[in-house]
């Protein structure tokens, strides 16, 4: 199993492709995962999200609608 944890230091994550597990920190603004990733967990604040065609869970935190 790979595990990537990304650094809050960068904006844009584009992942390998043997990425299994994907954790990214809360101030990631765009994402683009693997096609070979099986679990993601997205950052509250990731404005763009490209989750690949065979991702088999995926979770992000509720983000409130602004009016």
């Amino acid at each position: 199993m790979y595990v990537l944890v990304a650094s809050p230091k960068y904006d844009i994550l584009v992942t390998p492709p043997r990425c299994n597990v994907l954790v990214t920190p809360p101030r990631r603004n765009v994402l683009v995962v693997p096609p070979r990733c099986n679990v993601l967990v997205a950052p509250r604040r990731c404005y763009v999200l490209v989750a690949p065609p065979r991702c088999d869970a995926f979770v992000t935190p509720p983000r409130r609608m602004s009016s």
